[in-house]
């Protein structure tokens, strides 16, 4: 097993991470680790690691500080609540919609804030959408403006 870091951005925000994870093995999950534990991972494998660049988080997930629950939270704004918005909720409900109309920020509070583009939403779909997302994700983790 050749471990080795990558630094990690979501594309839910501007947090910059320290993953962990095999190249050569699928199968190993990707591991969230400090910058210290990402300095010994490739100091074991004789690499200089002085020059990995400090990870960063955005105003959405600052106050988790680097922990675990700082990764958990990234990995499921970024991979189930951002893609699963897109690809089960808006493009197959919203007929003609791209994904290249969607637009989407995280605010500060970790909810995510979508824009359609050339898209105009009737009341009865709106409130289609609204229901559905509440249903996937809770009451204020997808707002459609």
């Amino acid at each position: 097993m050749a471990l080795t870091v990558q630094l990690w951005t979501p594309v839910v925000c501007g947090c910059t991470i320290h993953e962990v994870f095999d190249p050569d093995d699928e199968t190993v999950d990707k591991t969230y680790v400090t910058l210290d534990e990402a300095k010994e991972v490739l100091n074991k494998r004789g690499i200089d690691s002085d020059r990995i660049p400090p990870a960063k988080l955005c105003k959405s997930h600052q106050s988790l500080g680097h922990t675990t629950a700082m990764y958990d939270a990234l990995r499921y704004d970024n991979d189930i609540v951002l893609n699963d918005t897109i690809h089960k909720v808006l493009l197959p409900n919203i007929a003609g919609l791209e994904e290249e109309q969607i637009a989407y920020t995280l605010d500060a509070d970790r909810v995510l804030q979508v824009t359609l583009s050339e898209i105009t939403l009737n009341p009865l779909k709106r409130t289609q959408l609204d229901a559905d997302l509440v249903v996937k994700f809770g009451l204020g983790k997808v707002s459609i403006a």
